[in-house]
């Protein structure tokens, strides 16, 4: 909202809740942008030119309608933070699984490098046939249960395997969170969803119009709206690389077998959590 230039204008044929609105426009904009639209001296004036007790009621019902909804937004901004904490750490818990698929080609490249002989390698430069000594294969199993013995990566297991000396996978600990902290996130975001209702509806009851509020608002739901859940991919993600397809498709396969999948818009007003927000914050 830019400065109004005319503000004497404003100030001689304005009407009451002309006046008003601009005022709590002004403070919505220092509450969601750090700053306004007005100058205090140019806000004094504006409350010094209510004179009559009607004109105070209409001013002051503004003023206290943008007041509550104004200790109403860190809420919201929090809840937005929370919400996108969990985006985040979900994502974490997926790329977990091209760690383990790195560290399983990792270690066993280490191992089988450790026991490679210098004939062995000619040989296989020279033939492409792998076949290794018997000596270099101790060396390798040493190397293996070395390995085994002494690695213990976070949110993750090592064991033996026939195809491989070891293999990677994530712990059962992982597995398990990985559906609760999907549904915590589903959860938040209708909690959040349901408290910015609340407030949309509050505004519209009230019958005032804060367009800094309402655009803030608008911002905040398009940031919840553009993360498809619960594995966090946005939509129109470029695939640049195979890489990424194979993330891709891995994030699909899981939103299919976890049926966990969902949209911002299909989610429900949970009724306790519009009512916590119209009672404790807005309609007191």
């Amino acid at each position: 909202m830019a400065k109004i230039p005319d503000i004497e204008r404003i100030l001689k044929s304005g009407t009451v809740r002309k006046k008003a609105l601009l005022v709590a426009a002004n403070a919505a904009l220092h509450a969601t942008t750090g700053k306004g639209c007005l100058t205090d001296k140019e806000t004094n004036a504006i409350v010094d030119s209510i004179k009559l007790p009607k004109e105070g009621r209409v001013y002051n019902a503004i003023i206290d309608t943008e007041y509550n909804v104004r200790i109403a937004i860190p809420l919201i901004r929090a809840d937005v933070f929370y919400t996108e904490s969990l985006t985040n750490l979900l994502m974490q818990y997926c790329y977990v699984e091209d760690v383990v698929e790195h560290l399983t080609d990792g270690l066993n490249e280490l191992i089988f490098d450790e026991g490679e002989t210098g004939k062995e390698a000619k040989q296989y430069s020279n033939t492409g046939n792998p076949k290794t000594s018997s000596a270099s294969e101790r060396k390798r199993l040493t190397m293996r249960d070395k390995i085994l013995k002494h690695v213990k990566p976070f949110l993750m297991e090592l064991e033996p395997h026939e195809d491989v000396f070891v293999k990677a996978t994530p712990c059962k600990t992982l597995q398990e969170n990985l559906p609760l902290l999907a549904e915590k996130l589903k959860r938040q975001t209708t909690i959040t969803k349901s408290r910015i209702k609340a407030i949309r509806d509050f505004l519209e009851e009230r019958d005032v119009k804060i367009k800094p509020y309402t655009d803030y608002l608008d911002g905040m739901e398009a940031q919840l709206s553009e993360e498809k859940y619960p594995f966090g991919y946005r939509y129109g993600m470029k695939l640049e690389t195979s890489e990424d397809t194979a993330f891709m498709e891995r994030i699909k396969k899981l939103n299919a077998e976890k049926q966990l999948l969902y949209h911002y818009d299909d989610l429900p007003i949970d009724e306790k959590e519009y009512s916590y927000l119209l009672t404790g914050f807005l309609k007191v």
